[in-house]
């Protein structure tokens, strides 16, 4: 079986990694975006039996040239495996949903939640996570400060909730909020308790020094981090219903979680979640279900 790969790039660097470790299974990987070796990415892609692509922006011009590879890929006899991860459902409009319908072999989507809003738009999709390697997170034991994590993408502050932390750090004075993320300095909120700390290339010791990761952004998928944050113990509020996580759609909600794991049923690690994350969204599951969808196809 001859795989080939292609979208968002830790996703691809994710399963590729996952999928070359099991035997009858030949991956190949190319980038949309990296337009080098051209001659060597039309020779896997001729190869290839199924193509995988992770992610797409169904809208606009770029919307009109996936219809294009699609139709081409079909043509070439090609399956199509299509994932969906988040905010390229939101993007997603009824005539392309009706087209990528048709044209795609297999449907899938990172959070079950996607699953419902792609059915919605006459999508039938298949939860499918794709999860980062959690084997090696290690259970951290809590700071002795409590202190809340976030992340907030560039130029999407509002998107990722930033609003939020003004009332949350002023109403908890004491409580340390660290951002990671890369934040223009015109949104950055100036308050004593805030600290931005840019983009982070080893998370342990950030998650180290906090005891919950909070996440209210506009619209989500299954987020790395969250899957991330309880592996290693961490308590997670989200605006997502989510075993092992306290959900909260607002500021006066999620002040209120805080309130009551700051005062005191935070102080030992989230071990039931840190569970439950490494025995559903191991690799090993990751790599079945989707050697599963596969052997559909072929």
């Amino acid at each position: 079986m001859r795989i080939l790969l292609t979208g968002n790039r830790m996703d691809v660097w994710f399963l590729s990694s996952y999928l070359r470790r099991q035997r009858n299974i030949q991956v190949a990987t190319i980038s949309y975006y990296d337009l080098k070796d051209l001659k060597l990415k039309i020779k896997e892609l001729t190869r290839a039996n199924i193509v995988t692509v992770i992610s797409i922006r169904p809208a606009g011009w770029e919307g009109l040239v996936w219809t294009f590879i699609f139709i081409s890929l079909r043509l070439l006899g090609k399956k199509i495996t299509l994932h969906w991860q988040g905010t390229d459902v939101v993007e997603l409009r009824k005539p392309n949903s009706l087209l990528y319908s048709r044209i795609v072999s297999f449907h899938t989507a990172q959070a079950p939640w996607l699953c419902c809003e792609l059915k919605q738009k006459g999508i039938n999709a298949t939860w499918f996570p794709i999860v980062p390697p959690l084997r090696n997170s290690k259970l951290l034991p809590m700071p002795r400060k409590f202190a809340v994590l976030t992340y907030v993408a560039s130029g999407k502050a509002d998107f990722y909730g930033h609003g939020v932390l003004r009332g949350l750090s002023k109403a908890l004075q004491d409580v340390d909020f660290y951002v990671v993320g890369s934040v223009h300095k015109r949104d950055q909120i100036r308050e004593h308790n805030i600290k931005y700390l840019g983009w982070v290339k080893k998370m342990e010791e950030v998650y180290s020094k906090t005891t919950v990761l909070l996440r209210l952004t506009e619209h989500d998928g299954l987020s790395f981090m969250a899957l991330e944050a309880l592996a290693r113990g961490r308590h997670v509020i989200w605006n997502k219903r989510f075993p092992h996580c306290h959900f909260a759609e607002s500021e006066e909600q999620a002040l209120q979680v805080l309130r009551r794991l700051k005062s005191g049923s935070s102080r030992m690690p989230n071990i039931a979640g840190a569970k439950f994350v490494r025995k559903q969204f191991s690799e090993k599951v990751c790599v079945r279900k989707i050697v599963g969808v596969y052997n559909a196809l072929t």
